[in-house]
C-alpha cells in the first residue's frame, strides 16, 4: 500500500485491502501446494542425502535461504505486481539473480538470528520449569510415604505462560521474517526499475 502511494491508512483499509487480495491468496496456495512444494520437497530430499558427504552441508545452507528467499519474492511479486503465477516465478528468478549472494547471505542471517532467538528462549524456560518442578516436587513430598504427584498449580501456571510466550515471540519473529523478506524485494525491485530506466535512455537525447 506505501508502493502505491497510499499514506495515512486505518485499519479498515488495511482489511480492505486484504479482503480484496483474497481469491489471490487462495490460487497462490493451490499453486504452491501442487506445484512448488513437489518440487522443493525433491530438491530438498536431495540436498539432506548429500549431506551423507561433505558437499552436502554447504550446498545445504544455501540452498535453504534461496529457496525460502525465491518463495518469498514470488509471493510479494504475485501479490503486488499484478502478476500471474507463472510470471511471478519467472520474476523472482531473476531478481534473485540480480544480487544472489547478498540476498541469500541475508536470509541465511535472519534464519540463523531466529533460530538463535528461539533455541536461546527454549533452553531458558527449560531450565526454569526443571527448577519449578523440583521445587515443587520437595514442597510436595513427604519422607514417611509416596503418593502420587498431583501437578502443582504453579507448575500449570507457568507451562501456560510458557505456551502463551512461545506462541507471541513465534508470531514476531515471523513477522520480522517476513518484513526482511520484504525489504529484500522491494530493494531489489527498485534497483530493477532503477536499472531499467537507465537502459530506456541509452540514445535518448531529448534532454540534452
Amino acid at each position: 500500500m506505501l508502493s502505491t502511494g497510499k499514506k495515512n491508512f486505518l485499519l479498515n483499509t488495511v482489511l480492505a485491502e486484504f479482503t480484496k487480495h483474497l481469491f489471490k491468496l487462495i490460487k497462490f496456495t493451490i499453486g504452491f501446494v501442487f506445484i512448488i512444494l513437489p518440487v522443493l520437497m525433491i530438491l530438498l530430499i536431495v540436498l539432506f542425502l548429500l549431506c551423507f558427504i561433505i558437499i552436502g552441508i554447504p550446498l545445504l545452507m544455501i540452498g535453504l535461504p534461496t529457496c525460502f528467499t525465491y518463495l518469498n519474492l514470488c509471493f510479494y511479486s504475485y501479490l503486488t505486481d499484478e502478476k500471474r503465477f507463472f510470471e511471478s516465478l519467472r520474476h523472482s528468478y531473476y531478481l534473485i539473480k540480480i544480487d544472489f549472494w547478498n540476498t541469500v547471505g541475508t536470509s541465511f542471517i535472519m534464519m540463523l538470528i531466529m533460530q538463535f532467538v528461539q533455541a536461546a528462549t527454549t533452553m531458558f524456560f527449560y531450565f526454569v520449569g526443571i527448577f519449578i518442578f523440583l521445587a515443587s516436587l520437595m514442597g510436595t513430598s513427604d519422607q514417611n510415604h509416596v503418593e502420587s504427584i498431583d501437578p502443582s498449580p504453579l507448575l500449570i501456571a507457568f507451562v501456560t505462560v510458557i505456551v502463551l510466550v512461545f506462541i507471541v515471540i513465534s508470531n514476531v519473529l515471523n513477522n520480522i521474517i517476513i518484513i526482511n523478506q520484504g525489504m529484500i524485494y522491494y530493494s531489489l525491485e527498485s534497483g530493477n526499475k532503477a536499472e531499467s530506466n537507465t537502459i530506456d535512455l541509452i540514445g535518448d537525447h531529448s534532454n540534452e
